[in-house]
């Protein structure tokens, strides 16, 4: 049985327009020349659904899944959620994510700098979806040798990161193609 607060919530959630109902993410991605880059998305396909039986509806981006007839089916998206802590100073150097994968930082700051010169940094509970798997290493000027995308750390604390890697194929040319 759900609380006078709770339908007061939901009644409140249905007033507020669905342009409203988005969440932000980055989204490395490289260019038919294979220059990376990032984009500043929104997930906006956002549907008012239940999650399970017996929840109260809430908006749901269900991405790899398609909906029909109120039920959703998984079209084979996760391949490895990963956790990992990287210690205070932590540089990756210059690479290519291994696959297309989703990282959202859990604690500290976490910056990334692509070859167009582009820098985008986040903090716990952004997200960002790499996808520089078709950069190619840069031939002059300041990121000579450069290839995709390097993640550094911010400040003096380590960085812990969630992973959630895809089965899918990368996309070139194509940022916020989740919009």
């Amino acid at each position: 049985m759900h609380s006078a607060s709770t339908a007061l919530t939901f009644v409140l959630s249905l007033a507020i327009p669905i342009a409203a109902q988005t969440i932000p993410y980055y989204h490395m991605w490289a260019d038919t020349n294979g220059v990376s880059h990032v984009s500043q998305c929104n997930f906006t396909d956002l549907q008012l659904q239940l999650l399970s039986t017996g929840d109260s509806p809430q908006y749901l981006d269900k991405i790899g899944s398609t909906f029909s007839n109120g039920t959703y089916s998984n079209t084979n998206f996760t391949t490895d959620i990963t956790f990992t802590v990287q210690p205070a100073g932590w540089s990756a150097g210059w690479h290519k994510n291994p696959k297309v994968q989703f990282i959202v930082p859990l604690s500290g700051s976490w910056t990334i700098h692509m070859t167009d010169g582009s820098v985008a940094t986040m903090g716990p509970g952004e997200v960002a979806l790499g996808e520089d798997q078709f950069a190619t290493a840069i031939s002059s000027g300041e990121y000579a040798g450069a290839i995709g995308h390097n993640a550094t750390n911010v400040g003096d604390e380590a960085v812990n990161l969630m992973i959630v890697q895809t089965d899918w194929i990368p996309k070139v040319g194509e940022p916020c193609w989740l919009e």
